[in-house]
């Protein structure tokens, strides 16, 4: 007798359970699938309110210079600085509000941050040369000469396209003068003392001849000016200028090992400078170290130069060294 296989039906226990199961679990999808739709309506709001803060940033009105000033006279600089950063920021030709940041961090004591922003002034801008005579300034008290040197020379600099004022120049002349003074770098100073002659007035000439003979007759002691020279190799050792002029300070003072790792610092820096090489030609000369100065010499015959490809023949270095340096 053929009978039907036995089919599992369902108890009523299992059905009960599917029932009961079934509607957690539809609820637990329903409560996954707003997920991503909540989501992506937070990064709206988020989107909504930052558009609304840069629109209200930019649409609020700016700081202006009087109020600007009137707390940079109650020397409340901090606020001052963030005004101006707030209109800088909006116009950063704004020659005018530069000019005032420079002040404020000048006033707190941050004299390289009150260079930077005086550079950044248009070369355009009505009053770039006063800006660039404080800039030499706030460069100098800093320590960092070879930066002033080059922001004064920019300013006695004949430009008819941007001439700078009369009393701008000669201040600045003035100030290299100093530093040349300094330095004891009387060539220069002849150079900077010309160049004022020829832009001045023919009222200011014999100021600027009474100083050419003072250039010619002064001298500093390096006493008085090796304290100063530290300081500005401290703050700038690629400043070969006031890493010569220390050397020679030391030299004069009798520190000839300090003057001799110096003088070879400014070799290694500037080979191709032909003063560099005669003052320190002169040094082994002059104690007496011929051994030395005949191979340094000889070394500089075919020392080739970092910017040019083939050496140089017969070495021009080597021409001037002579004729500044030989032995009597």
């Amino acid at each position: 007798m053929i009978t039907e296989a036995p089919h599992d039906t369902p108890t009523t226990c299992t059905a009960d359970q599917t029932d009961r199961s079934s509607p957690r679990s539809d609820q637990g999808r329903r409560r996954r699938l707003p997920w991503p739709a909540l989501m992506a309506m937070l990064l709206c709001i988020a989107l909504i309110g930052f558009n609304a803060w840069w629109y209200w940033r930019d649409a609020r009105p700016a700081p202006d210079i009087k109020t600007i000033e009137a707390l940079m006279s109650r020397e409340q600089y901090i606020q001052a600085e963030s005004a101006l950063r707030e209109r800088l920021r909006r116009s950063r030709q704004d020659g005018e509000a530069r000019l005032l940041l420079a002040r404020t961090l000048a006033a707190r004591g941050d004299t390289q941050g009150c260079a930077l922003q005086l550079r950044e002034i248009p070369y355009w801008w009505p009053t770039k040369a006063e800006a660039l005579f404080h800039e030499g300034q706030a460069y100098l008290m800093a320590d960092r000469a070879k930066n002033a040197e080059t922001c004064w020379l920019a300013v006695i600099k004949d430009d008819p396209l941007h001439p700078s004022p009369p009393d701008i120049t000669q201040a600045a002349s003035h100030q290299l003068l100093g530093l040349y003074a300094t330095e004891n770098r009387r060539d220069d100073a002849a150079e900077v003392i010309w160049e004022t002659y020829e832009r001045t007035s023919p009222a200011d000439h014999l100021a600027l001849l009474g100083m050419r003979v003072k250039n010619e007759l002064e001298r500093l002691a390096p006493e008085a000016t090796i304290g100063r020279l530290e300081r500005y190799v401290a703050a700038d050792r690629t400043d070969w200028e006031a890493l010569r002029a220390l050397a020679r300070a030391e030299l004069a003072l009798g520190r000839e090992e300090d003057a001799d790792r110096d003088f070879q610092a400014c070799l290694a820096g500037r080979p191709d400078d032909p003063r560099v090489w005669r003052d320190y030609l002169s040094m082994l000369y002059d104690l007496g170290n011929q051994d030395a100065w005949t191979a340094l010499l000889e070394a500089s015959y075919e020392r080739p130069s970092a910017n040019s490809s083939p050496p140089r023949r017969p070495g021009r270095i080597k021409r001037q060294a002579i004729q500044t340096c030989r032995p009597r």
